[in-house]
């Protein structure tokens, strides 16, 4: 399971929040837009508990189908 204030350790340190929700292509186009100039960045800030919860469900959801 993801964790909210590891995103958010990531997120403001090194800005791989999405490599660590497993999301590579959007972690690309974060670095090469600076983060949006910094208003994705900003944005993602609100965004991030909602991202995690719904990893943390499609992980949930694909445990469950293995089992």
């Amino acid at each position: 399971m993801k964790s909210v204030p590891v995103t958010y350790l990531l997120w403001f340190f090194f800005g791989l929040h999405y490599i660590y929700l497993g999301k590579i292509g959007t972690q690309f186009l974060y670095w090469i837009t600076a983060g949006g100039l910094g208003i994705w960045a900003f944005i993602d800030l609100f965004r991030i508990p909602g991202m995690v919860e719904a990893k943390n469900n499609e992980i949930y959801i694909s445990v469950q189908r293995r089992n």
